[in-house]
């Protein structure tokens, strides 16, 4: 089911606070990972997620020339695709760009075109080629129907903002709100706070709440 049509309740220790059990409108979200050959990067932050956010559904694979179909059936089913697989953006036929596969290969945003289904973020961790075109890309696949999109503009290996992110999306703030709440918590590390780049063509909240949401310590979820 859509995780944005249900409720259910989630404990997170952020920072080493433990925050109370409340009800998020959210479902249980569900989440693919994609690397390239070396899975390394990814089941690293893999298993630190899944401890952050027991309560996630969690899939994960190597991207190869071989298992697209079973790749986009993946990507389609979840509601956040996070890839750790560069992409490539493809300056002459937009469509025709993607990731990277084995070989000369790619994985075609025109795949996504045609799925039943599509995710709601694609956080595009691993690099974009080539790098003046990653707003280009990010805007590519908001044209075919992904509300939200986040890519890197240049390379950091940080788990510990990533999970904030997920942290802050995850108590119901917007995605736009989650990025910008990372961003200040991170404000002392600006290689790493400035590095993501947010495409968005909606003000809907991603997990179903509006943008003046917010949360405080003894209220809860404010409106």
């Amino acid at each position: 089911n859509d995780f944005l049509a249900h409720q259910f309740a989630i404990t997170r220790s952020l920072f080493g606070v433990n925050l109370p059990e409340f009800p998020v409108r959210s479902g249980i979200p569900k989440v693919f990972f994609l690397s390239d050959e070396d899975e390394t990067e990814m089941n690293d932050f893999e298993e630190k997620f899944s401890a952050s956010f027991p309560k996630a559904k969690v899939k994960k694979n190597n991207i190869v020339a071989e298992n697209h179909f079973a790749n986009l059936q993946s990507i389609s089913q979840n509601d956040i695709f996070h890839s750790f697989d560069p992409a490539f953006y493809n300056e002459e036929i937009p469509m025709h760009s993607g990731w990277k596969l084995s070989g000369d290969h790619l994985f075609r945003i025109n795949f996504l075109e045609t799925a039943y289904r599509r995710p709601k973020l694609i956080f595009q961790q691993a690099s974009i080629t080539p790098k003046h075109s990653i707003s280009n890309f990010l805007a590519k696949l908001y044209s075919i129907g992904i509300p939200y999109s986040i890519g890197m503009q240049w390379d950091v290996k940080n788990n510990d903002f990533i999970i904030a992110f997920y942290q802050n999306l995850f108590q119901g703030l917007s995605v736009e709100q989650s990025l910008f709440q990372t961003r200040k918590q991170f404000a002392d590390n600006p290689y790493v706070s400035l590095a993501p780049i947010l495409y968005t063509g909606t003000s809907r909240s991603l997990i179903g709440y509006p943008k003046t949401t917010a949360w405080s310590q003894e209220g809860g979820l404010i409106f």
